[in-house]
């Protein structure tokens, strides 16, 4: 990633490839037919915005915006704010089922915060139709815990400043004048 996100002139356009890329990937982890949505928190943590949605969210209608106030709007805030999330197996038969959002159809989600260096960021929201379609046990599966951890980092990866020569470890190194062919 960080090779290509040296440029800044092409730094906001590859960065959001990325970011969308993970976003589809943490659903194709959970089912085939999942739903996932990334929301970035507002700096008063008070709302939630929608940055990328795959296109089964899109075909269900996931909302752009959450806020502190509504009662489904709110447990998605808390979930934001919250060290490890919720899981539903399904929605239906939850305590909670008053006040957790699920969009068009769908019946069983997992609620993932997404933080960088302690800090919240988000909310990454994955959905699918039939109950139990996205395991209890999701959130604790090692390949999505790294891709909401690489979402958090992404997201803090500053644009490059244009004025300084990019550099990537390894990369711009000198050539070795090394007379006796040896590598170095």
């Amino acid at each position: 990633m960080g090779k290509i996100l040296v440029d800044p002139a092409e730094f906001e356009e590859r960065r959001d490839t990325v970011l969308k890329r993970l976003v589809d990937t943490a659903a194709e982890l959970a089912h085939a037919d999942a739903a996932s949505a990334l929301y970035w928190l507002t700096a008063e943590d008070t709302e939630l915005h929608l940055a990328f949605a795959n296109e089964q969210a899109v075909q269900r209608h996931f909302q752009d915006k959450f806020s502190r106030g509504a009662e489904k709007d709110s447990f998605l805030v808390e979930a934001a704010l919250s060290v490890a999330g919720r899981s539903v197996h399904d929605v239906r038969k939850d305590p909670d089922r008053g006040r957790i959002y699920v969009a068009d159809d769908c019946r069983s989600a997992v609620f993932m915060p997404v933080r960088a260096g302690g800090v919240q960021q988000g909310l990454l929201m994955i959905q699918a139709r039939k109950p139990g379609h996205i395991p209890n046990n999701f959130r604790e599966d090692k390949r999505f815990k790294t891709i909401v951890h690489l979402i958090g980092a992404v997201r803090e990866m500053k644009k490059p400043d244009s004025a300084l020569r990019a550099s990537v470890p390894g990369q711009n190194k000198p050539p070795v004048n090394d007379p006796q062919g040896t590598s170095s």
